[in-house]
């Protein structure tokens, strides 16, 4: 039997490996020690690279007894010797048994291509175990523990674990080795840096079910270690139970990051600097932060360290600046409620000219909103214009930037595009839903007169007049014919408006609530018409056929509502705004006797 595949490779111990079967492997070997120095792949791995992939120590133990000259130690063409293999994959009791044999420091020192040691393997993926067990033997020999913590490329052991969001190994780190919390990687930046642009190491990233979302919620705030801890402990309870695959990860990562945040917030971020230099990297942490919105991180160092919100970058900014143009309220409501800073942030101008005010209007960061369309995306834009606008000193709005523009004249540039988007949007939209509303209409109109049951010939009054359902479908009919025109007077005043940009804060946003609510008032109303027209024809007694009926006539305000009702539910906050604005217009002793004779005539019924 042909034994080599390619020159030098050899073929049958590693088809058995493939397979599991490390005894085939086992017997291979003792029958052919001849070929101990021969590689099992094209990268040349050893016999010993891939033992360690049994995840046990028996292949390797048994391999070091019948090899005379084994190549425990020999690496491959990545200069990965099998105990980078073996931390690579956590098989801590292989590790055991090769640093059993030779130099043992030789081999927690190896480095590979890389310059990562098997402890910094181990970290890259996750072995929490593993880089527990290669440290204690590290600090056992007196080895360089340097060595450990940087590879080739300044990339740091704790900063690979992160990156890989390996949080639980992480903090082992972090908390047994103190000074990798101030290393920084080739770009300069700290372990925060890192864990701050993970949109899914903090809930604000990560989507959640309700019960989870509640857990979170219910944490407490002041003991960290506690919360931390509490924290992964409740998401192993989920991970064993029925919860979906994808929101367990999510939970038991978001923890694991939480425990890591926790630790570093307290530990690294101190007031204790001796000068402006030395802390003006607390400031890019909470930006970096707010470009993604993790409030989780900017709400830590502003507890532990208030002062970070008055640092200003190299070229003007502060955190006020950053929040602003990326569009972050949690973070500008939690800054805004600091008086004393406020007062100076809100007053700041950066190196291009920009206040405050300006940032909103600058759309190069804008990445698009949460709304389902142009129009609303619009309206948030003008709110958001207006409540920066109540922060700053009222002359500020008249500030003019390096390009000679104030803030109005600079958003109204910027916006042209969203604009006319909202534009086009608005009228193809008022234009369908019209023809939409017309055709009820007409139905309704229509069905006034061809009534269910058909009219006597003697008297001209309706056959089924004394149904009670005869009531409901002359009620409904009114209802639908009613809404539907007047939904399509909503819809042609939108058209007919003059769409100017502040338009899309109130007047357009607030119309077409109102035509929306109409017409989704005339398809409920017709279909309702429809089934109370279906009763009183078919006569049916049976219950069931009647909810079924029911049923059958509300299939196309399903389908309607399930397409259509995302959109009106996000107008809905203009309509509420509205009602708010109206309220506080009203003299409150005429609401208060509005009231007043409501609740007099409602009581006269009983």
């Amino acid at each position: 039997m042909d034994m080599m595949s390619a020159p030098g490779v050899v073929t049958e111990p590693y088809r058995a490996a493939l397979e599991g079967d490390w005894e085939a492997m086992k017997r291979f070997y003792e029958g052919n020690r001849e070929v101990e120095a021969c590689p099992l792949t094209v990268t040349n791995d050893t016999p010993f690279h891939i033992a360690v992939y049994s995840r046990t120590k028996s292949p390797v133990q048994e391999l070091l007894q019948i090899l005379p000259n084994p190549p425990f130690d020999r690496p491959d063409d990545y200069r990965n010797i099998p105990l980078h293999e073996a931390g690579a994959i956590g098989n801590v009791e292989a590790a055991r048994v090769l640093l059993a044999r030779g130099s043992q420091l030789a081999q927690l020192e190896a480095r590979n291509v890389l310059g990562e040691t098997p402890m910094f393997r181990a970290a890259a993926f996750g072995m929490t175990e593993m880089v527990m067990f290669l440290a204690s033997q590290v600090r056992r020999l007196h080895g360089d523990m340097q060595i450990q913590r940087i590879r080739d490329d300044m990339t740091s052991i704790l900063h690979s674990a992160i990156h890989g969001q390996h949080f639980e190994t992480a903090l082992w780190l972090l908390r047994n080795d103190d000074i990798l919390g101030d290393l920084k990687d080739k770009n300069g930046r700290t372990c925060l840096h890192l864990l701050a642009n993970m949109p899914s190491a903090f809930k604000s990233g990560c989507p959640m079910p309700k019960f989870n979302s509640f857990i979170y919620f219910c944490m407490p705030n002041n003991e960290y270690d506690d919360q931390a801890h509490m924290c992964l402990s409740q998401s192993k309870d989920l991970e064993s139970g029925g919860a979906n695959h994808i929101h367990q990860s999510c939970y038991s990562g978001l923890c694991k990051a939480l425990m890591l945040y926790t630790y570093i917030v307290p530990n690294r971020v101190t007031p204790n600097y001796s000068n402006q230099k030395d802390v003006l990297w607390l400031v890019d942490v909470p930006r970096s932060s707010n470009e993604h919105g993790y409030r989780e991180i900017v709400n830590g160092i502003i507890q532990v360290y208030p002062q970070a919100v008055e640092h200003v970058s190299d070229k003007g900014l502060n955190i006020m600046h950053v929040a602003i143009r990326h569009r972050q309220k949690d973070i500008f409501d939690r800054v805004k409620q600091m008086r004393i800073p406020m007062a100076r942030l809100v007053r700041k101008i950066d190196d291009n000219g920009y206040t405050l005010l300006h940032h909103v209007a600058d759309m190069r960061y804008y990445s698009g909103g949460t709304q389902p369309n142009p129009a609303l995306e619009l309206q948030d834009e003008l709110k958001w214009f207006e409540r920066v606008r109540k922060i700053i000193p009222s002359h500020y709005a008249m500030n003019h930037n390096i390009n000679d523009e104030t803030a109005q004249d600079f958003f109204v540039r910027s916006h042209e595009y969203l604009l006319k988007e909202a534009q086009n949007w608005l009228k193809r939209t008022s234009e369908s839903c019209s023809v939409i509303a017309v055709l009820i209409a007409t139905v309704g109109f229509t069905a006034a007169y061809t009534v269910p049951g058909g009219s006597n010939q003697t008297t001209g009054l309706p056959i089924l007049l004394h149904n009670p359902f005869f009531v409901v479908f002359s009620f409904m009919d009114v209802i639908s014919l009613v809404s539907s025109l007047t939904s399509v007077v909503m819809f042609i005043s939108i058209l007919t408006s003059p769409f100017r940009l502040q338009d899309f804060r109130k007047s357009l946003p607030r119309k077409l609530t109102l035509a929306f609510t109409f017409l989704f008032l005339a398809v409920a109303a017709s279909m309702l018409a429809f089934s109370a027209t279906m009763i009183l024809i078919i006569h049916m007694k049976e219950r069931w056929t009647a909810t079924l009926v029911y049923a059958v006539a509300f299939v196309p305000v399903s389908v309607f509502a399930m397409l259509q009702f995302p959109l009106y539910v996000a107008f809905m906050g203009t309509l509420k705004y509205s009602l708010s604005v109206m309220r506080k217009a009203l003299p409150r002793n005429f609401v208060r006797k509005l009231i007043g004779i409501s609740a007099k005539n409602h009581s006269h019924l009983f």
